[in-house]
């Protein structure tokens, strides 16, 4: 993946850290639900508000650039 361009939070503004792990093998047997290759997301460094856990970084990345959309939250600046 090249050049990670994330947005600032949608909730608070701060920076946004794009995660790529393998899974806790424990985890996955209690979920066993979320992808098992690999875990991406994106996470706030600031309110630790984050994504949802993702099979890509593609989507992990898309999915955090796209949450101010999701949660109708209007930049400050318009919010007076």
């Amino acid at each position: 993946m090249s050049e990670v361009k994330l947005k600032p939070c949608a909730k608070c503004g701060g920076e946004g850290k794009l995660t790529v792990e393998l899974p806790d093998k424990e985890v996955l047997m209690v979920v066993g639900e979320l992808p098992q290759d690999r875990w991406c997301y994106v996470d706030c460094q600031k309110c630790y508000y984050g994504t949802n856990i993702f099979n890509t970084p593609e989507e992990a990345v898309e999915a955090w650039n796209r949450l101010d959309e999701v949660l109708c939250v209007r930049p400050k600046n318009e919010q007076e």
